[in-house]
């Protein structure tokens, strides 16, 4: 069994789908379940979030249309790929899968990323 996971840490294809959901828990995820939860939004329903949920799905067009927005290694990139515009949640996730991604391990991410948003 550990055979196994140590290949499967090695192969990149193997790898390109933890690193998109990481991506996506990160950009989108992560900040929508913040948004929706927040102090303030017990008695809303899904009625009330309809031109939030419009915010949300233009922003995912706006990652497919140019996915560098999330595949930047610029510190500041989050501003524009996270759906709330704050830090990264866990940037040293992110932080490694760009990593792994610019140094070409990851040829195929930005194809992949794009087909799962």
């Amino acid at each position: 069994m550990e055979e196994n996971l140590t290949k499967a840490l090695h192969d990149n294809a193997t790898l390109i789908e933890p690193a998109v959901l990481t991506l996506y828990s990160q950009a989108i995820m992560k900040p929508y379940m913040w948004m929706v939860h927040a102090p303030g939004t017990v008695y809303l329903n899904i009625l009330d979030l309809g031109l939030f949920h419009i915010s949300l799905i233009m922003h995912i067009k706006g990652i497919i249309a140019n996915p560098l927005l999330l595949l930047s290694c610029d510190p500041r990139a989050y501003i524009q790929a996270v759906f709330d515009h704050l830090p990264w949640d866990n940037s040293l996730t992110v932080e490694t899968v760009l990593k792994m991604f610019n140094s070409g391990r990851l040829p195929h991410l930005k194809i992949i990323l794009v087909a799962s948003f």
